[in-house]
């Protein structure tokens, strides 16, 4: 065989392996991509199975509560202490129950929320939560100290979720020796905002910071600690559909920051989903 007719053998070859190659590549994007819609649409399924769930659970739980409120105040004085204790276990976890359903709720709700996407002024925000939140302030001796904050492109009612539950967190868990003392602010980060709440609190060791973020993971089983487990989960989602980012920086020595970023005005807005 002459070199030339060996060279066109090898080149033929070689672009016959390239073809198969590009074959093979483009099969597997278009199955990846196949997969990738199939679990959006099942998330979807299961966001919108979540919400009718936790509606329709509404009316029934409601009038459970009512009637055993109503059975605790006509006839309360009439079981002996055992009975009220078993009454009063019924009615903590209707309670608690009730909570849990609202949560999830509010989780569905940030899932499906179609409004319109703005400029808001997360300084104005914060300065909402900090008065629905004073009287919580003032109980516990707590100081938010709020400085000087950006303007952010996002849904408005989220982000003021997500600023009050993230306050709220830092009072619930705050530490027993010592006043609660909050921190919010924020620094720019390439394209987006940076935004800090650390605390004086607790601190959370470093093996629960990803699980923190899971729905109704707690990190204390005592039913005295006010929480449902979906407060930070609430946040996430939050900020996923702002395509931004949450993590925790923390210890079990004490003190929590929750970090978040969310985008600038310009040029991100396509950005959010």
């Amino acid at each position: 065989m002459l070199p030339y007719d060996s060279a066109v053998r090898q080149i033929e070859s070689g672009s016959a392996e390239r073809v198969v190659t590009e074959a093979d590549c483009a099969a597997r994007e278009a199955a990846l991509a196949q997969i990738a819609t199939e679990l959006r649409r099942a998330n979807q399924d299961l966001e919108q199975f979540a919400y009718i769930a936790a509606h329709d659970l509404q009316e029934p739980l409601r009038l459970m509560t009512s009637f055993m409120e109503l059975f605790a105040r006509r006839y309360g004085d009439v079981v002996d202490s055992t009975g009220q204790q078993y009454l009063h276990y019924a009615l903590s976890g209707s309670r608690q129950m009730k909570a849990l359903i609202n949560d999830l709720l509010e989780y569905s709700r940030v899932c499906n929320d179609l409004s319109s996407i703005a400029t808001v002024a997360m300084a104005d925000v914060a300065h909402e939560v900090e008065t629905t939140l004073q009287a919580a302030l003032v109980d516990c001796g707590g100081e938010l100290r709020i400085e000087p904050l950006p303007t952010v492109v996002g849904r408005r009612r989220q982000l003021k979720q997500l600023v009050y539950n993230l306050i709220r967190n830092a009072l619930n868990y705050r530490a027993a020796e010592r006043a609660p003392r909050i921190r919010l602010s924020a620094t720019p980060a390439g394209g987006d905002w940076q935004f800090a709440v650390e605390d004086n609190g607790r601190g959370i060791a470093p093996e629960y910071h990803e699980r923190v973020f899971m729905i109704f993971q707690r990190l204390t089983r005592d039913r005295a600690q006010p929480g449902t487990g979906m407060g930070l989960a609430i946040c996430k989602k939050i900020v996923d559909t702002h395509a931004g980012r949450i993590w925790i920086e923390s210890s079990a020595a004490g003190g929590t920051s929750v970090l978040f970023t969310l985008p600038q005005p310009e040029p991100t807005v396509g950005r959010l989903r």
